[in-house]
């Protein structure tokens, strides 16, 4: 079986956890993450009570006014995921019917959602081979963006499935980026060793039942994540993923189970 060798030391530096200092001046793809989600809030939080709620948000805040029990009901007969309008109704008991804090979510899960594909860009292009400049690209574009820009400004799931969408494939490059140490991580081989290594896999797996949850249609782009996962495990250091990672798949489904069969 596969054991932790010095080989793996810089690998496993990068997801230690932060030494006291690094929580003043985070690391590189911290500080890029928050540039980006910085960014684009910035661009998106003056914009959220500027246009008037329209017919969708409607139909979205009258269905609130159900009782909990009743509105999951009604969602799920109109094969719709109940989990979003839930959480919003709870939302709406806290805040009130402010037109910018019922954007709010949106808006936070969209900007989740770039910073978490800034990452992706970063490891893309390499940390040290302009992984950071694609980064610093992307993360006006992303605030620029007019798809994101009118998803940020709905009080629909759709921000959120972005946040959750980000967080899948973030996730996902990261454990593509370490395949053999994610396996270990997932094995519990090198437990101390590997501990931050599991993070990728809790990341992955919260993003692809919060896709779904959000929207039953996410679960398109999951599975076009594991088209990916599955191509690039025609390479061989990418094939010890394979196992552990349909283990995930099958435990994301049985989670998923009780919403599924409720829609279908």
């Amino acid at each position: 079986m596969d054991r932790i060798t010095d080989s793996d030391a810089p690998a496993l530096a990068a997801f230690a956890r932060p030494r006291a200092h690094r929580w003043l001046w985070p690391p590189a793809p911290v500080t890029l993450a928050l540039f980006a989600a910085a960014t684009c809030l910035a661009l998106w939080l003056p914009t959220l009570a500027l246009l008037p709620i329209w017919h969708d948000e409607v139909i979205t805040l009258r269905s609130l006014e159900q009782p909990t029990l009743d509105l999951m009901g009604n969602r799920l007969k109109n094969a719709h995921s109940p989990v979003y309008f839930v959480l919003l109704q709870w939302w709406r008991a806290l805040v009130g019917d402010s037109v910018f804090l019922l954007r709010l979510p949106s808006a936070l899960g969209a900007a989740f959602g770039a910073a978490c594909l800034t990452l992706v860009a970063y490891r893309l292009g390499g940390a040290r081979k302009g992984g950071w400049r694609a980064a610093l690209i992307l993360a006006p574009l992303f605030a620029g963006s007019p798809i994101l820009l009118a998803e940020a400004q709905d009080a629909r799931p759709y921000g959120l499935l972005y946040g959750f969408l980000g967080l899948f494939a973030c996730s996902a490059a990261s454990l593509v980026d370490h395949p053999r140490l994610a396996r270990l991580a997932w094995d519990g081989s090198g437990a101390r060793a590997t501990r931050g290594l599991r993070r990728p896999w809790y990341g992955a797996g919260i993003g692809a039942v919060g896709s779904v949850c959000m929207l039953p249609l996410g679960g398109l782009a999951v599975l076009a994540g594991d088209a990916a996962l599955l191509w690039a495990a025609r390479r061989e250091p990418c094939r010890p993923l394979l196992r552990p990672w349909f283990r995930l798949r099958v435990l994301t489904l049985i989670l998923l189970a009780p919403l599924l069969y409720g829609i279908v």
